[in-house]
């Protein structure tokens, strides 16, 4: 009669998933509070920037609203959206980045706790030698797949998509609006 020994690694290979999963945890509600207080300070933002407008169309009255200041000009609410726009790339890079450094380090550590296991395993009995290996082998091809995935996902940056909006087009968007709102000025 074959008597497994107990395998000591079990218990730490479930403490690892266990870290894992509350380190993940940890970064998706960090990213959560960062997009949160990004989204409330844009909020109050635009709402002075629109208190400002009101003010301005109610001293001067309804019957001069072409001719009352309003927040468009100079460009206010684009600046504000592209900086929005900017700081949630900014926390989309790095929230990629510290997601990516995660799953690097737990994705190792579990398979390397696990293949410590199956060795064990295949030791213990000979009979389960070549299932051990098959599923070694299988969880070496697992962490070699995930290590490829995070690094093709290093390689797309967030940012590039505003890159495309460059300072000078966001700056002539900025200046057709303003010309836009001295013409419709002109013609009341």
């Amino acid at each position: 009669m074959t008597t497994t020994k107990s395998i000591p690694d079990l218990p730490a290979i479930q403490t690892a998933q266990a870290e894992a999963f509350l380190a993940m945890n940890d970064a998706v509600f960090g990213v959560g509070a960062k997009l949160v207080a990004l989204n409330l300070e844009t909020s109050r933002s635009l709402c002075k920037l629109g208190a400002a407008g009101a003010l301005g169309i109610y001293r001067e009255g309804w019957q001069n609203l072409a001719a009352a200041p309003t927040p468009l000009e100079g460009g206010k609410p684009m600046e504000r959206t592209l900086t929005y726009v900017r700081n949630v790339c900014d926390i989309a890079a790095q929230t990629q980045t510290d997601m990516s450094e995660l799953m690097e380090s737990c994705v190792t550590e579990i398979n390397d706790l696990t293949c410590t296991a199956l060795d064990e395993i295949g030791e213990t009995s000979p009979a389960t030698a070549s299932t051990a290996a098959a599923f070694k082998k299988a969880i070496t091809a697992f962490g070699n797949a995930n290590k490829a995935m995070i690094d093709r996902t290093r390689q797309v940056n967030p940012r590039l998509m505003l890159d495309a909006l460059t300072a000078s087009e966001a700056g002539k968007a900025m200046g057709v609006a303003a010309s836009s709102l001295k013409t419709a000025r002109k013609a009341a």
